[in-house]
C-alpha cells in the first residue's frame, strides 16, 4: 500500500516535526511579531509536506490534486522573507504595503498555478503510478519567484548577522548554515531537480524543510537571547532519523542503500551537534547565571555596607561638630582674655595647644563630612572670578604658625613671573584642596625641611606645585594614593596620624573646576603634587554642585 511506502511516510513524519518545533518555538514568545511570522513558516512547511506525501499516492494521480503540491509550497517563502525580515527584534513589524506585496506576489503565482498550470508545471506518470514532473513555458517565472524571495530573506539574516557579536553571532552563524542547506536542499529536489533533470527525491523536501525549521529555531533563541528548547530539536531528530534509517534498511539495492545510508549519516551528524550545542548552551547559561546571580548578590551586599559607613560617618560627624564647634569658640574667647587674662605663660601654652588640637580634630571631622557629599554628589561649587596667587597666599599664611611652631618646616611661596589670571572658581572649596596638599607635605616633611609652593602658568592651565623633601611615597602605592582611607604602610611608620581623606578631597575638588591633580614621587627623597586648573575658566564657570557647610566658619 502507497500509504506504508517510504516515499509517504517521511514528508509526513517530517511535516509533523516541523509543526512540532513551530508550536514550541511560537508558544514561549506568542507576542513576538518574529516568533509568529515563524511559527506561520512551520506550519506552510507542515502543510507542503502533507501534500508531498500524497503527490506520491495513485488517487492524487487520478484526481488531479498533484498541484496542491506546488501552491502549498508557494507559501513558504514569503512567510521565511517576513520572519527573516523582523529576526531578531520582535518589535519591529513591516509595513502593510511590504507584507502586502510579499503576500500578494505568492498569491498571484499560486491562482495562475492552479487556473493556468500547465504554463508552469506539467506531469506525466510513469511504472509505478508515481508522477514525474517537467515544466511548463512560464516555469523559468515559478523559479524565480523561489530565487527572489529566498535571496532577500538570507540577504536580511546576513545583516543582522553583520550587527550582531558574541554568542548570539555564533547562534547565527551555525544555524544559518543548517538553514542554507535545508533551503537549498528542499529547492534542489522539489523545483530544480524534478524540473530540470527528471529525477523524483521530490519526497526528501520536506526533510530538508525540517532542517531549514529546526535551524533557524535555534538560531532565533540564540540570537535573541532566549533558552533554547531541547524538546522540539530531540523530538524532530527522532522523527526524521528514523524514518531514514527505515528507508536505508529496505532500500532495494546496493546504490539506493549506499545514498540513503550517506543522507541518514549526514542528518545524524547535523542533530547530533545540534543537540550537543544546545546542551552546553544550556550548561553555560546555568553557569553564567549562577555567577551572575552571586554578583549582583554581592555587589548590593557592598552597595549597603558603603550607605551604612556613608550614614554612620555622616550622622557622627554631625553629632561632632556642634560640640566640636563651641569647644573651638570658648577656647578662642580664653586665648583673647574675654574672661580675664592667664596667670602665666605656661597656661596660654596650654590653651593654645587645645585650640591647635580641636582644630585637627574639627579637620578630621571635615574631612568625613566632605567625604559624605561627594560620595552623595551633594557639592555643588559657588564659582567666582578669584585671584589664585592671593589664593595660595592665604593657604600658607593660615598653616604658617603650624608649619614654624609645630612640624619645625619652613614654607617658601615662588610666585609666577608672570600675571596669572583670575578664574572662575570655588573659593572655599579650592583653599581646602590646596590646604590639604600642603598640609601633607608638612606632616610628611622631617623637621628643618622645607616646602616650597610654586606657581606657573602653562599654556592651557595654571599649575600649583607644591614640593617636600620628605618621606616621599614608595613606587608601588602612588597609584593607590588618593584613594579613600589609603594611608601606605611608610607613611604610617612616620605619622600615626591622618585620614587618608586629604587627597582623595582635593582630587574630587580639582575635577569638579575641570582640572587634574598629579603626585610625583620618590620614596625617602619627596613628593611633589601638581594642581592644574584649566585656563577655560577665566571665561567659563564650571559645572555646579552644591556646597557643604564649613566648619571652619561655624
Amino acid at each position: 500500500m502507497a500509504f506504508f511506502e517510504i516515499q509517504f511516510l517521511v514528508p509526513i513524519l517530517s511535516g509533523l516535526g516541523s509543526l512540532i518545533v513551530g508550536l514550541f518555538t511560537f508558544w514561549g514568545y506568542p507576542k513576538s511579531v518574529t516568533h509568529r511570522y515563524f511559527f506561520a513558516t512551520s506550519i506552510a512547511v507542515a502543510v507542503w509536506a502533507g501534500f508531498v506525501s500524497l503527490f506520491h499516492t495513485p488517487a492524487t494521480v487520478e484526481h488531479n490534486l498533484w498541484n496542491l503540491h506546488w501552491v502549498a509550497g508557494l507559501f513558504i517563502a514569503p512567510a521565511f522573507l517576513l520572519t527573516m525580515k523582523t529576526f531578531p527584534f520582535a518589535e519591529i513589524v513591516p509595513d502593510k504595503l511590504f507584507r502586502a506585496a510579499v503576500w500578494g506576489g505568492a498569491a498571484v503565482i499560486a491562482l495562475i498555478s492552479v487556473i493556468w498550470p500547465e504554463n508552469f508545471i506539467r506531469t506525466y506518470v510513469v511504472s509505478g503510478n508515481i508522477p514525474q514532473i517537467q515544466g511548463g513555458p512560464l516555469v523559468s517565472l515559478f523559479e524565480l519567484y523561489f530565487v527572489v524571495y529566498f535571496s532577500v530573506g538570507f540577504f536580511y539574516i546576513f545583516r543582522t548577522f553583520r550587527r550582531t557579536y558574541g554568542r548570539p553571532r555564533a547562534h547565527i552563524l551555525g544555524g544559518g548554515i543548517g538553514l542554507v542547506l535545508g533551503t537549498c536542499g528542499a529547492l534542489l529536489t522539489n523545483v530544480v531537480s524534478p524540473i530540470h533533470f527528471g529525477k523524483e527525491f521530490i519526497w526528501l523536501g520536506p526533510v530538508f524543510g525540517a532542517i531549514g525549521v529546526i535551524s533557524f529555531s535555534y538560531m532565533l533563541f540564540g540570537a535573541t537571547g532566549k533558552r533554547t528548547r531541547l524538546l522540539p530539536i530531540t523530538v524532530l531528530a527522532v522523527l526524521i532519523l528514523g524514518a531514514l534509517l527505515v528507508q536505508t534498511i529496505i532500500a532495494p539495492t546496493t546504490e539506493d542503500f549506499i545514498l540513503d545510508g550517506a543522507i541518514l549519516a549526514g542528518n545524524m551528524l547535523l542533530f547530533v551537534f545540534l543537540i550537543r550545542d544546545t546542551l552546553l548552551e544550556a550548561e553555560d547559561r546555568k553557569r553564567v547565571q549562577n555567577l551572575l546571580n552571586k554578583l549582583r548578590k554581592t555587589n548590593e551586599e557592598l552597595r549597603q555596607a558603603d550607605r551604612v559607613k556613608s550614614e554612620f560617618l555622616d550622622i557622627v560627624s554631625h553629632h561632632l561638630r556642634a560640640p566640636l564647634t563651641h569647644i573651638k569658640w570658648s577656647i578662642s574667647e580664653l586665648l583673647n582674655e574675654s574672661y580675664g587674662a592667664f596667670q602665666n605663660a605656661e597656661q596660654r601654652k596650654l590653651m593654645q595647644n587645645l585650640l591647635s588640637n580641636n582644630e585637627r580634630l574639627v579637620g578630621f571631622v571635615t574631612s568625613l563630612m566632605d567625604t559624605s557629599r561627594i560620595e552623595a554628589g551633594e557639592i555643588l561649587l559657588d564659582a567666582r572670578k578669584t585671584d589664585i596667587e592671593m589664593l595660595v597666599r592665604e593657604v600658607v599664611s593660615r598653616l604658617q604658625h603650624e608649619a614654624t611652631h609645630y612640624y619645625h618646616v619652613k614654607m617658601v611661596m615662588i610666585p609666577s613671573n608672570t600675571t596669572l589670571p583670575e578664574l572662575f572658581v570655588d573659593k572655599d572649596s579650592l583653599l581646602k584642596a590646596i590646604e590639604n596638599i600642603v598640609e601633607n607635605a608638612l606632616v610628611y616633611s622631617h623637621a628643618g625641611g622645607t616646602v616650597y609652593i610654586k606657581l606657573e602658568l602653562r599654556e592651557k592651565f595654571v599649575e600649583i606645585e607644591i614640593t617636600d623633601s620628605g618621606i616621599g611615597i614608595p613606587a608601588e602605592d602612588i597609584q593607590h594614593i588618593g584613594k579613600k582611607f589609603f594611608r601606605s604602610a611608610h607613611a604610617k611608620k612616620y605619622a600615626a596620624e591622618g585620614t587618608g581623606l586629604g587627597v582623595f578631597i582635593a582630587h574630587h575638588i580639582m575635577h569638579l573646576h575641570g582640572g587634574d591633580l598629579e603626585i610625583q614621587s620618590e620614596k625617602d627623597k619627596g613628593t611633589t603634587v601638581f594642581l592644574r586648573l584649566p585656563l577655560e575658566l577665566e571665561k567659563n564657570k564650571p559645572i555646579s554642585i552644591e556646597t557643604g557647610e564649613n566648619l571652619d566658619n561655624p
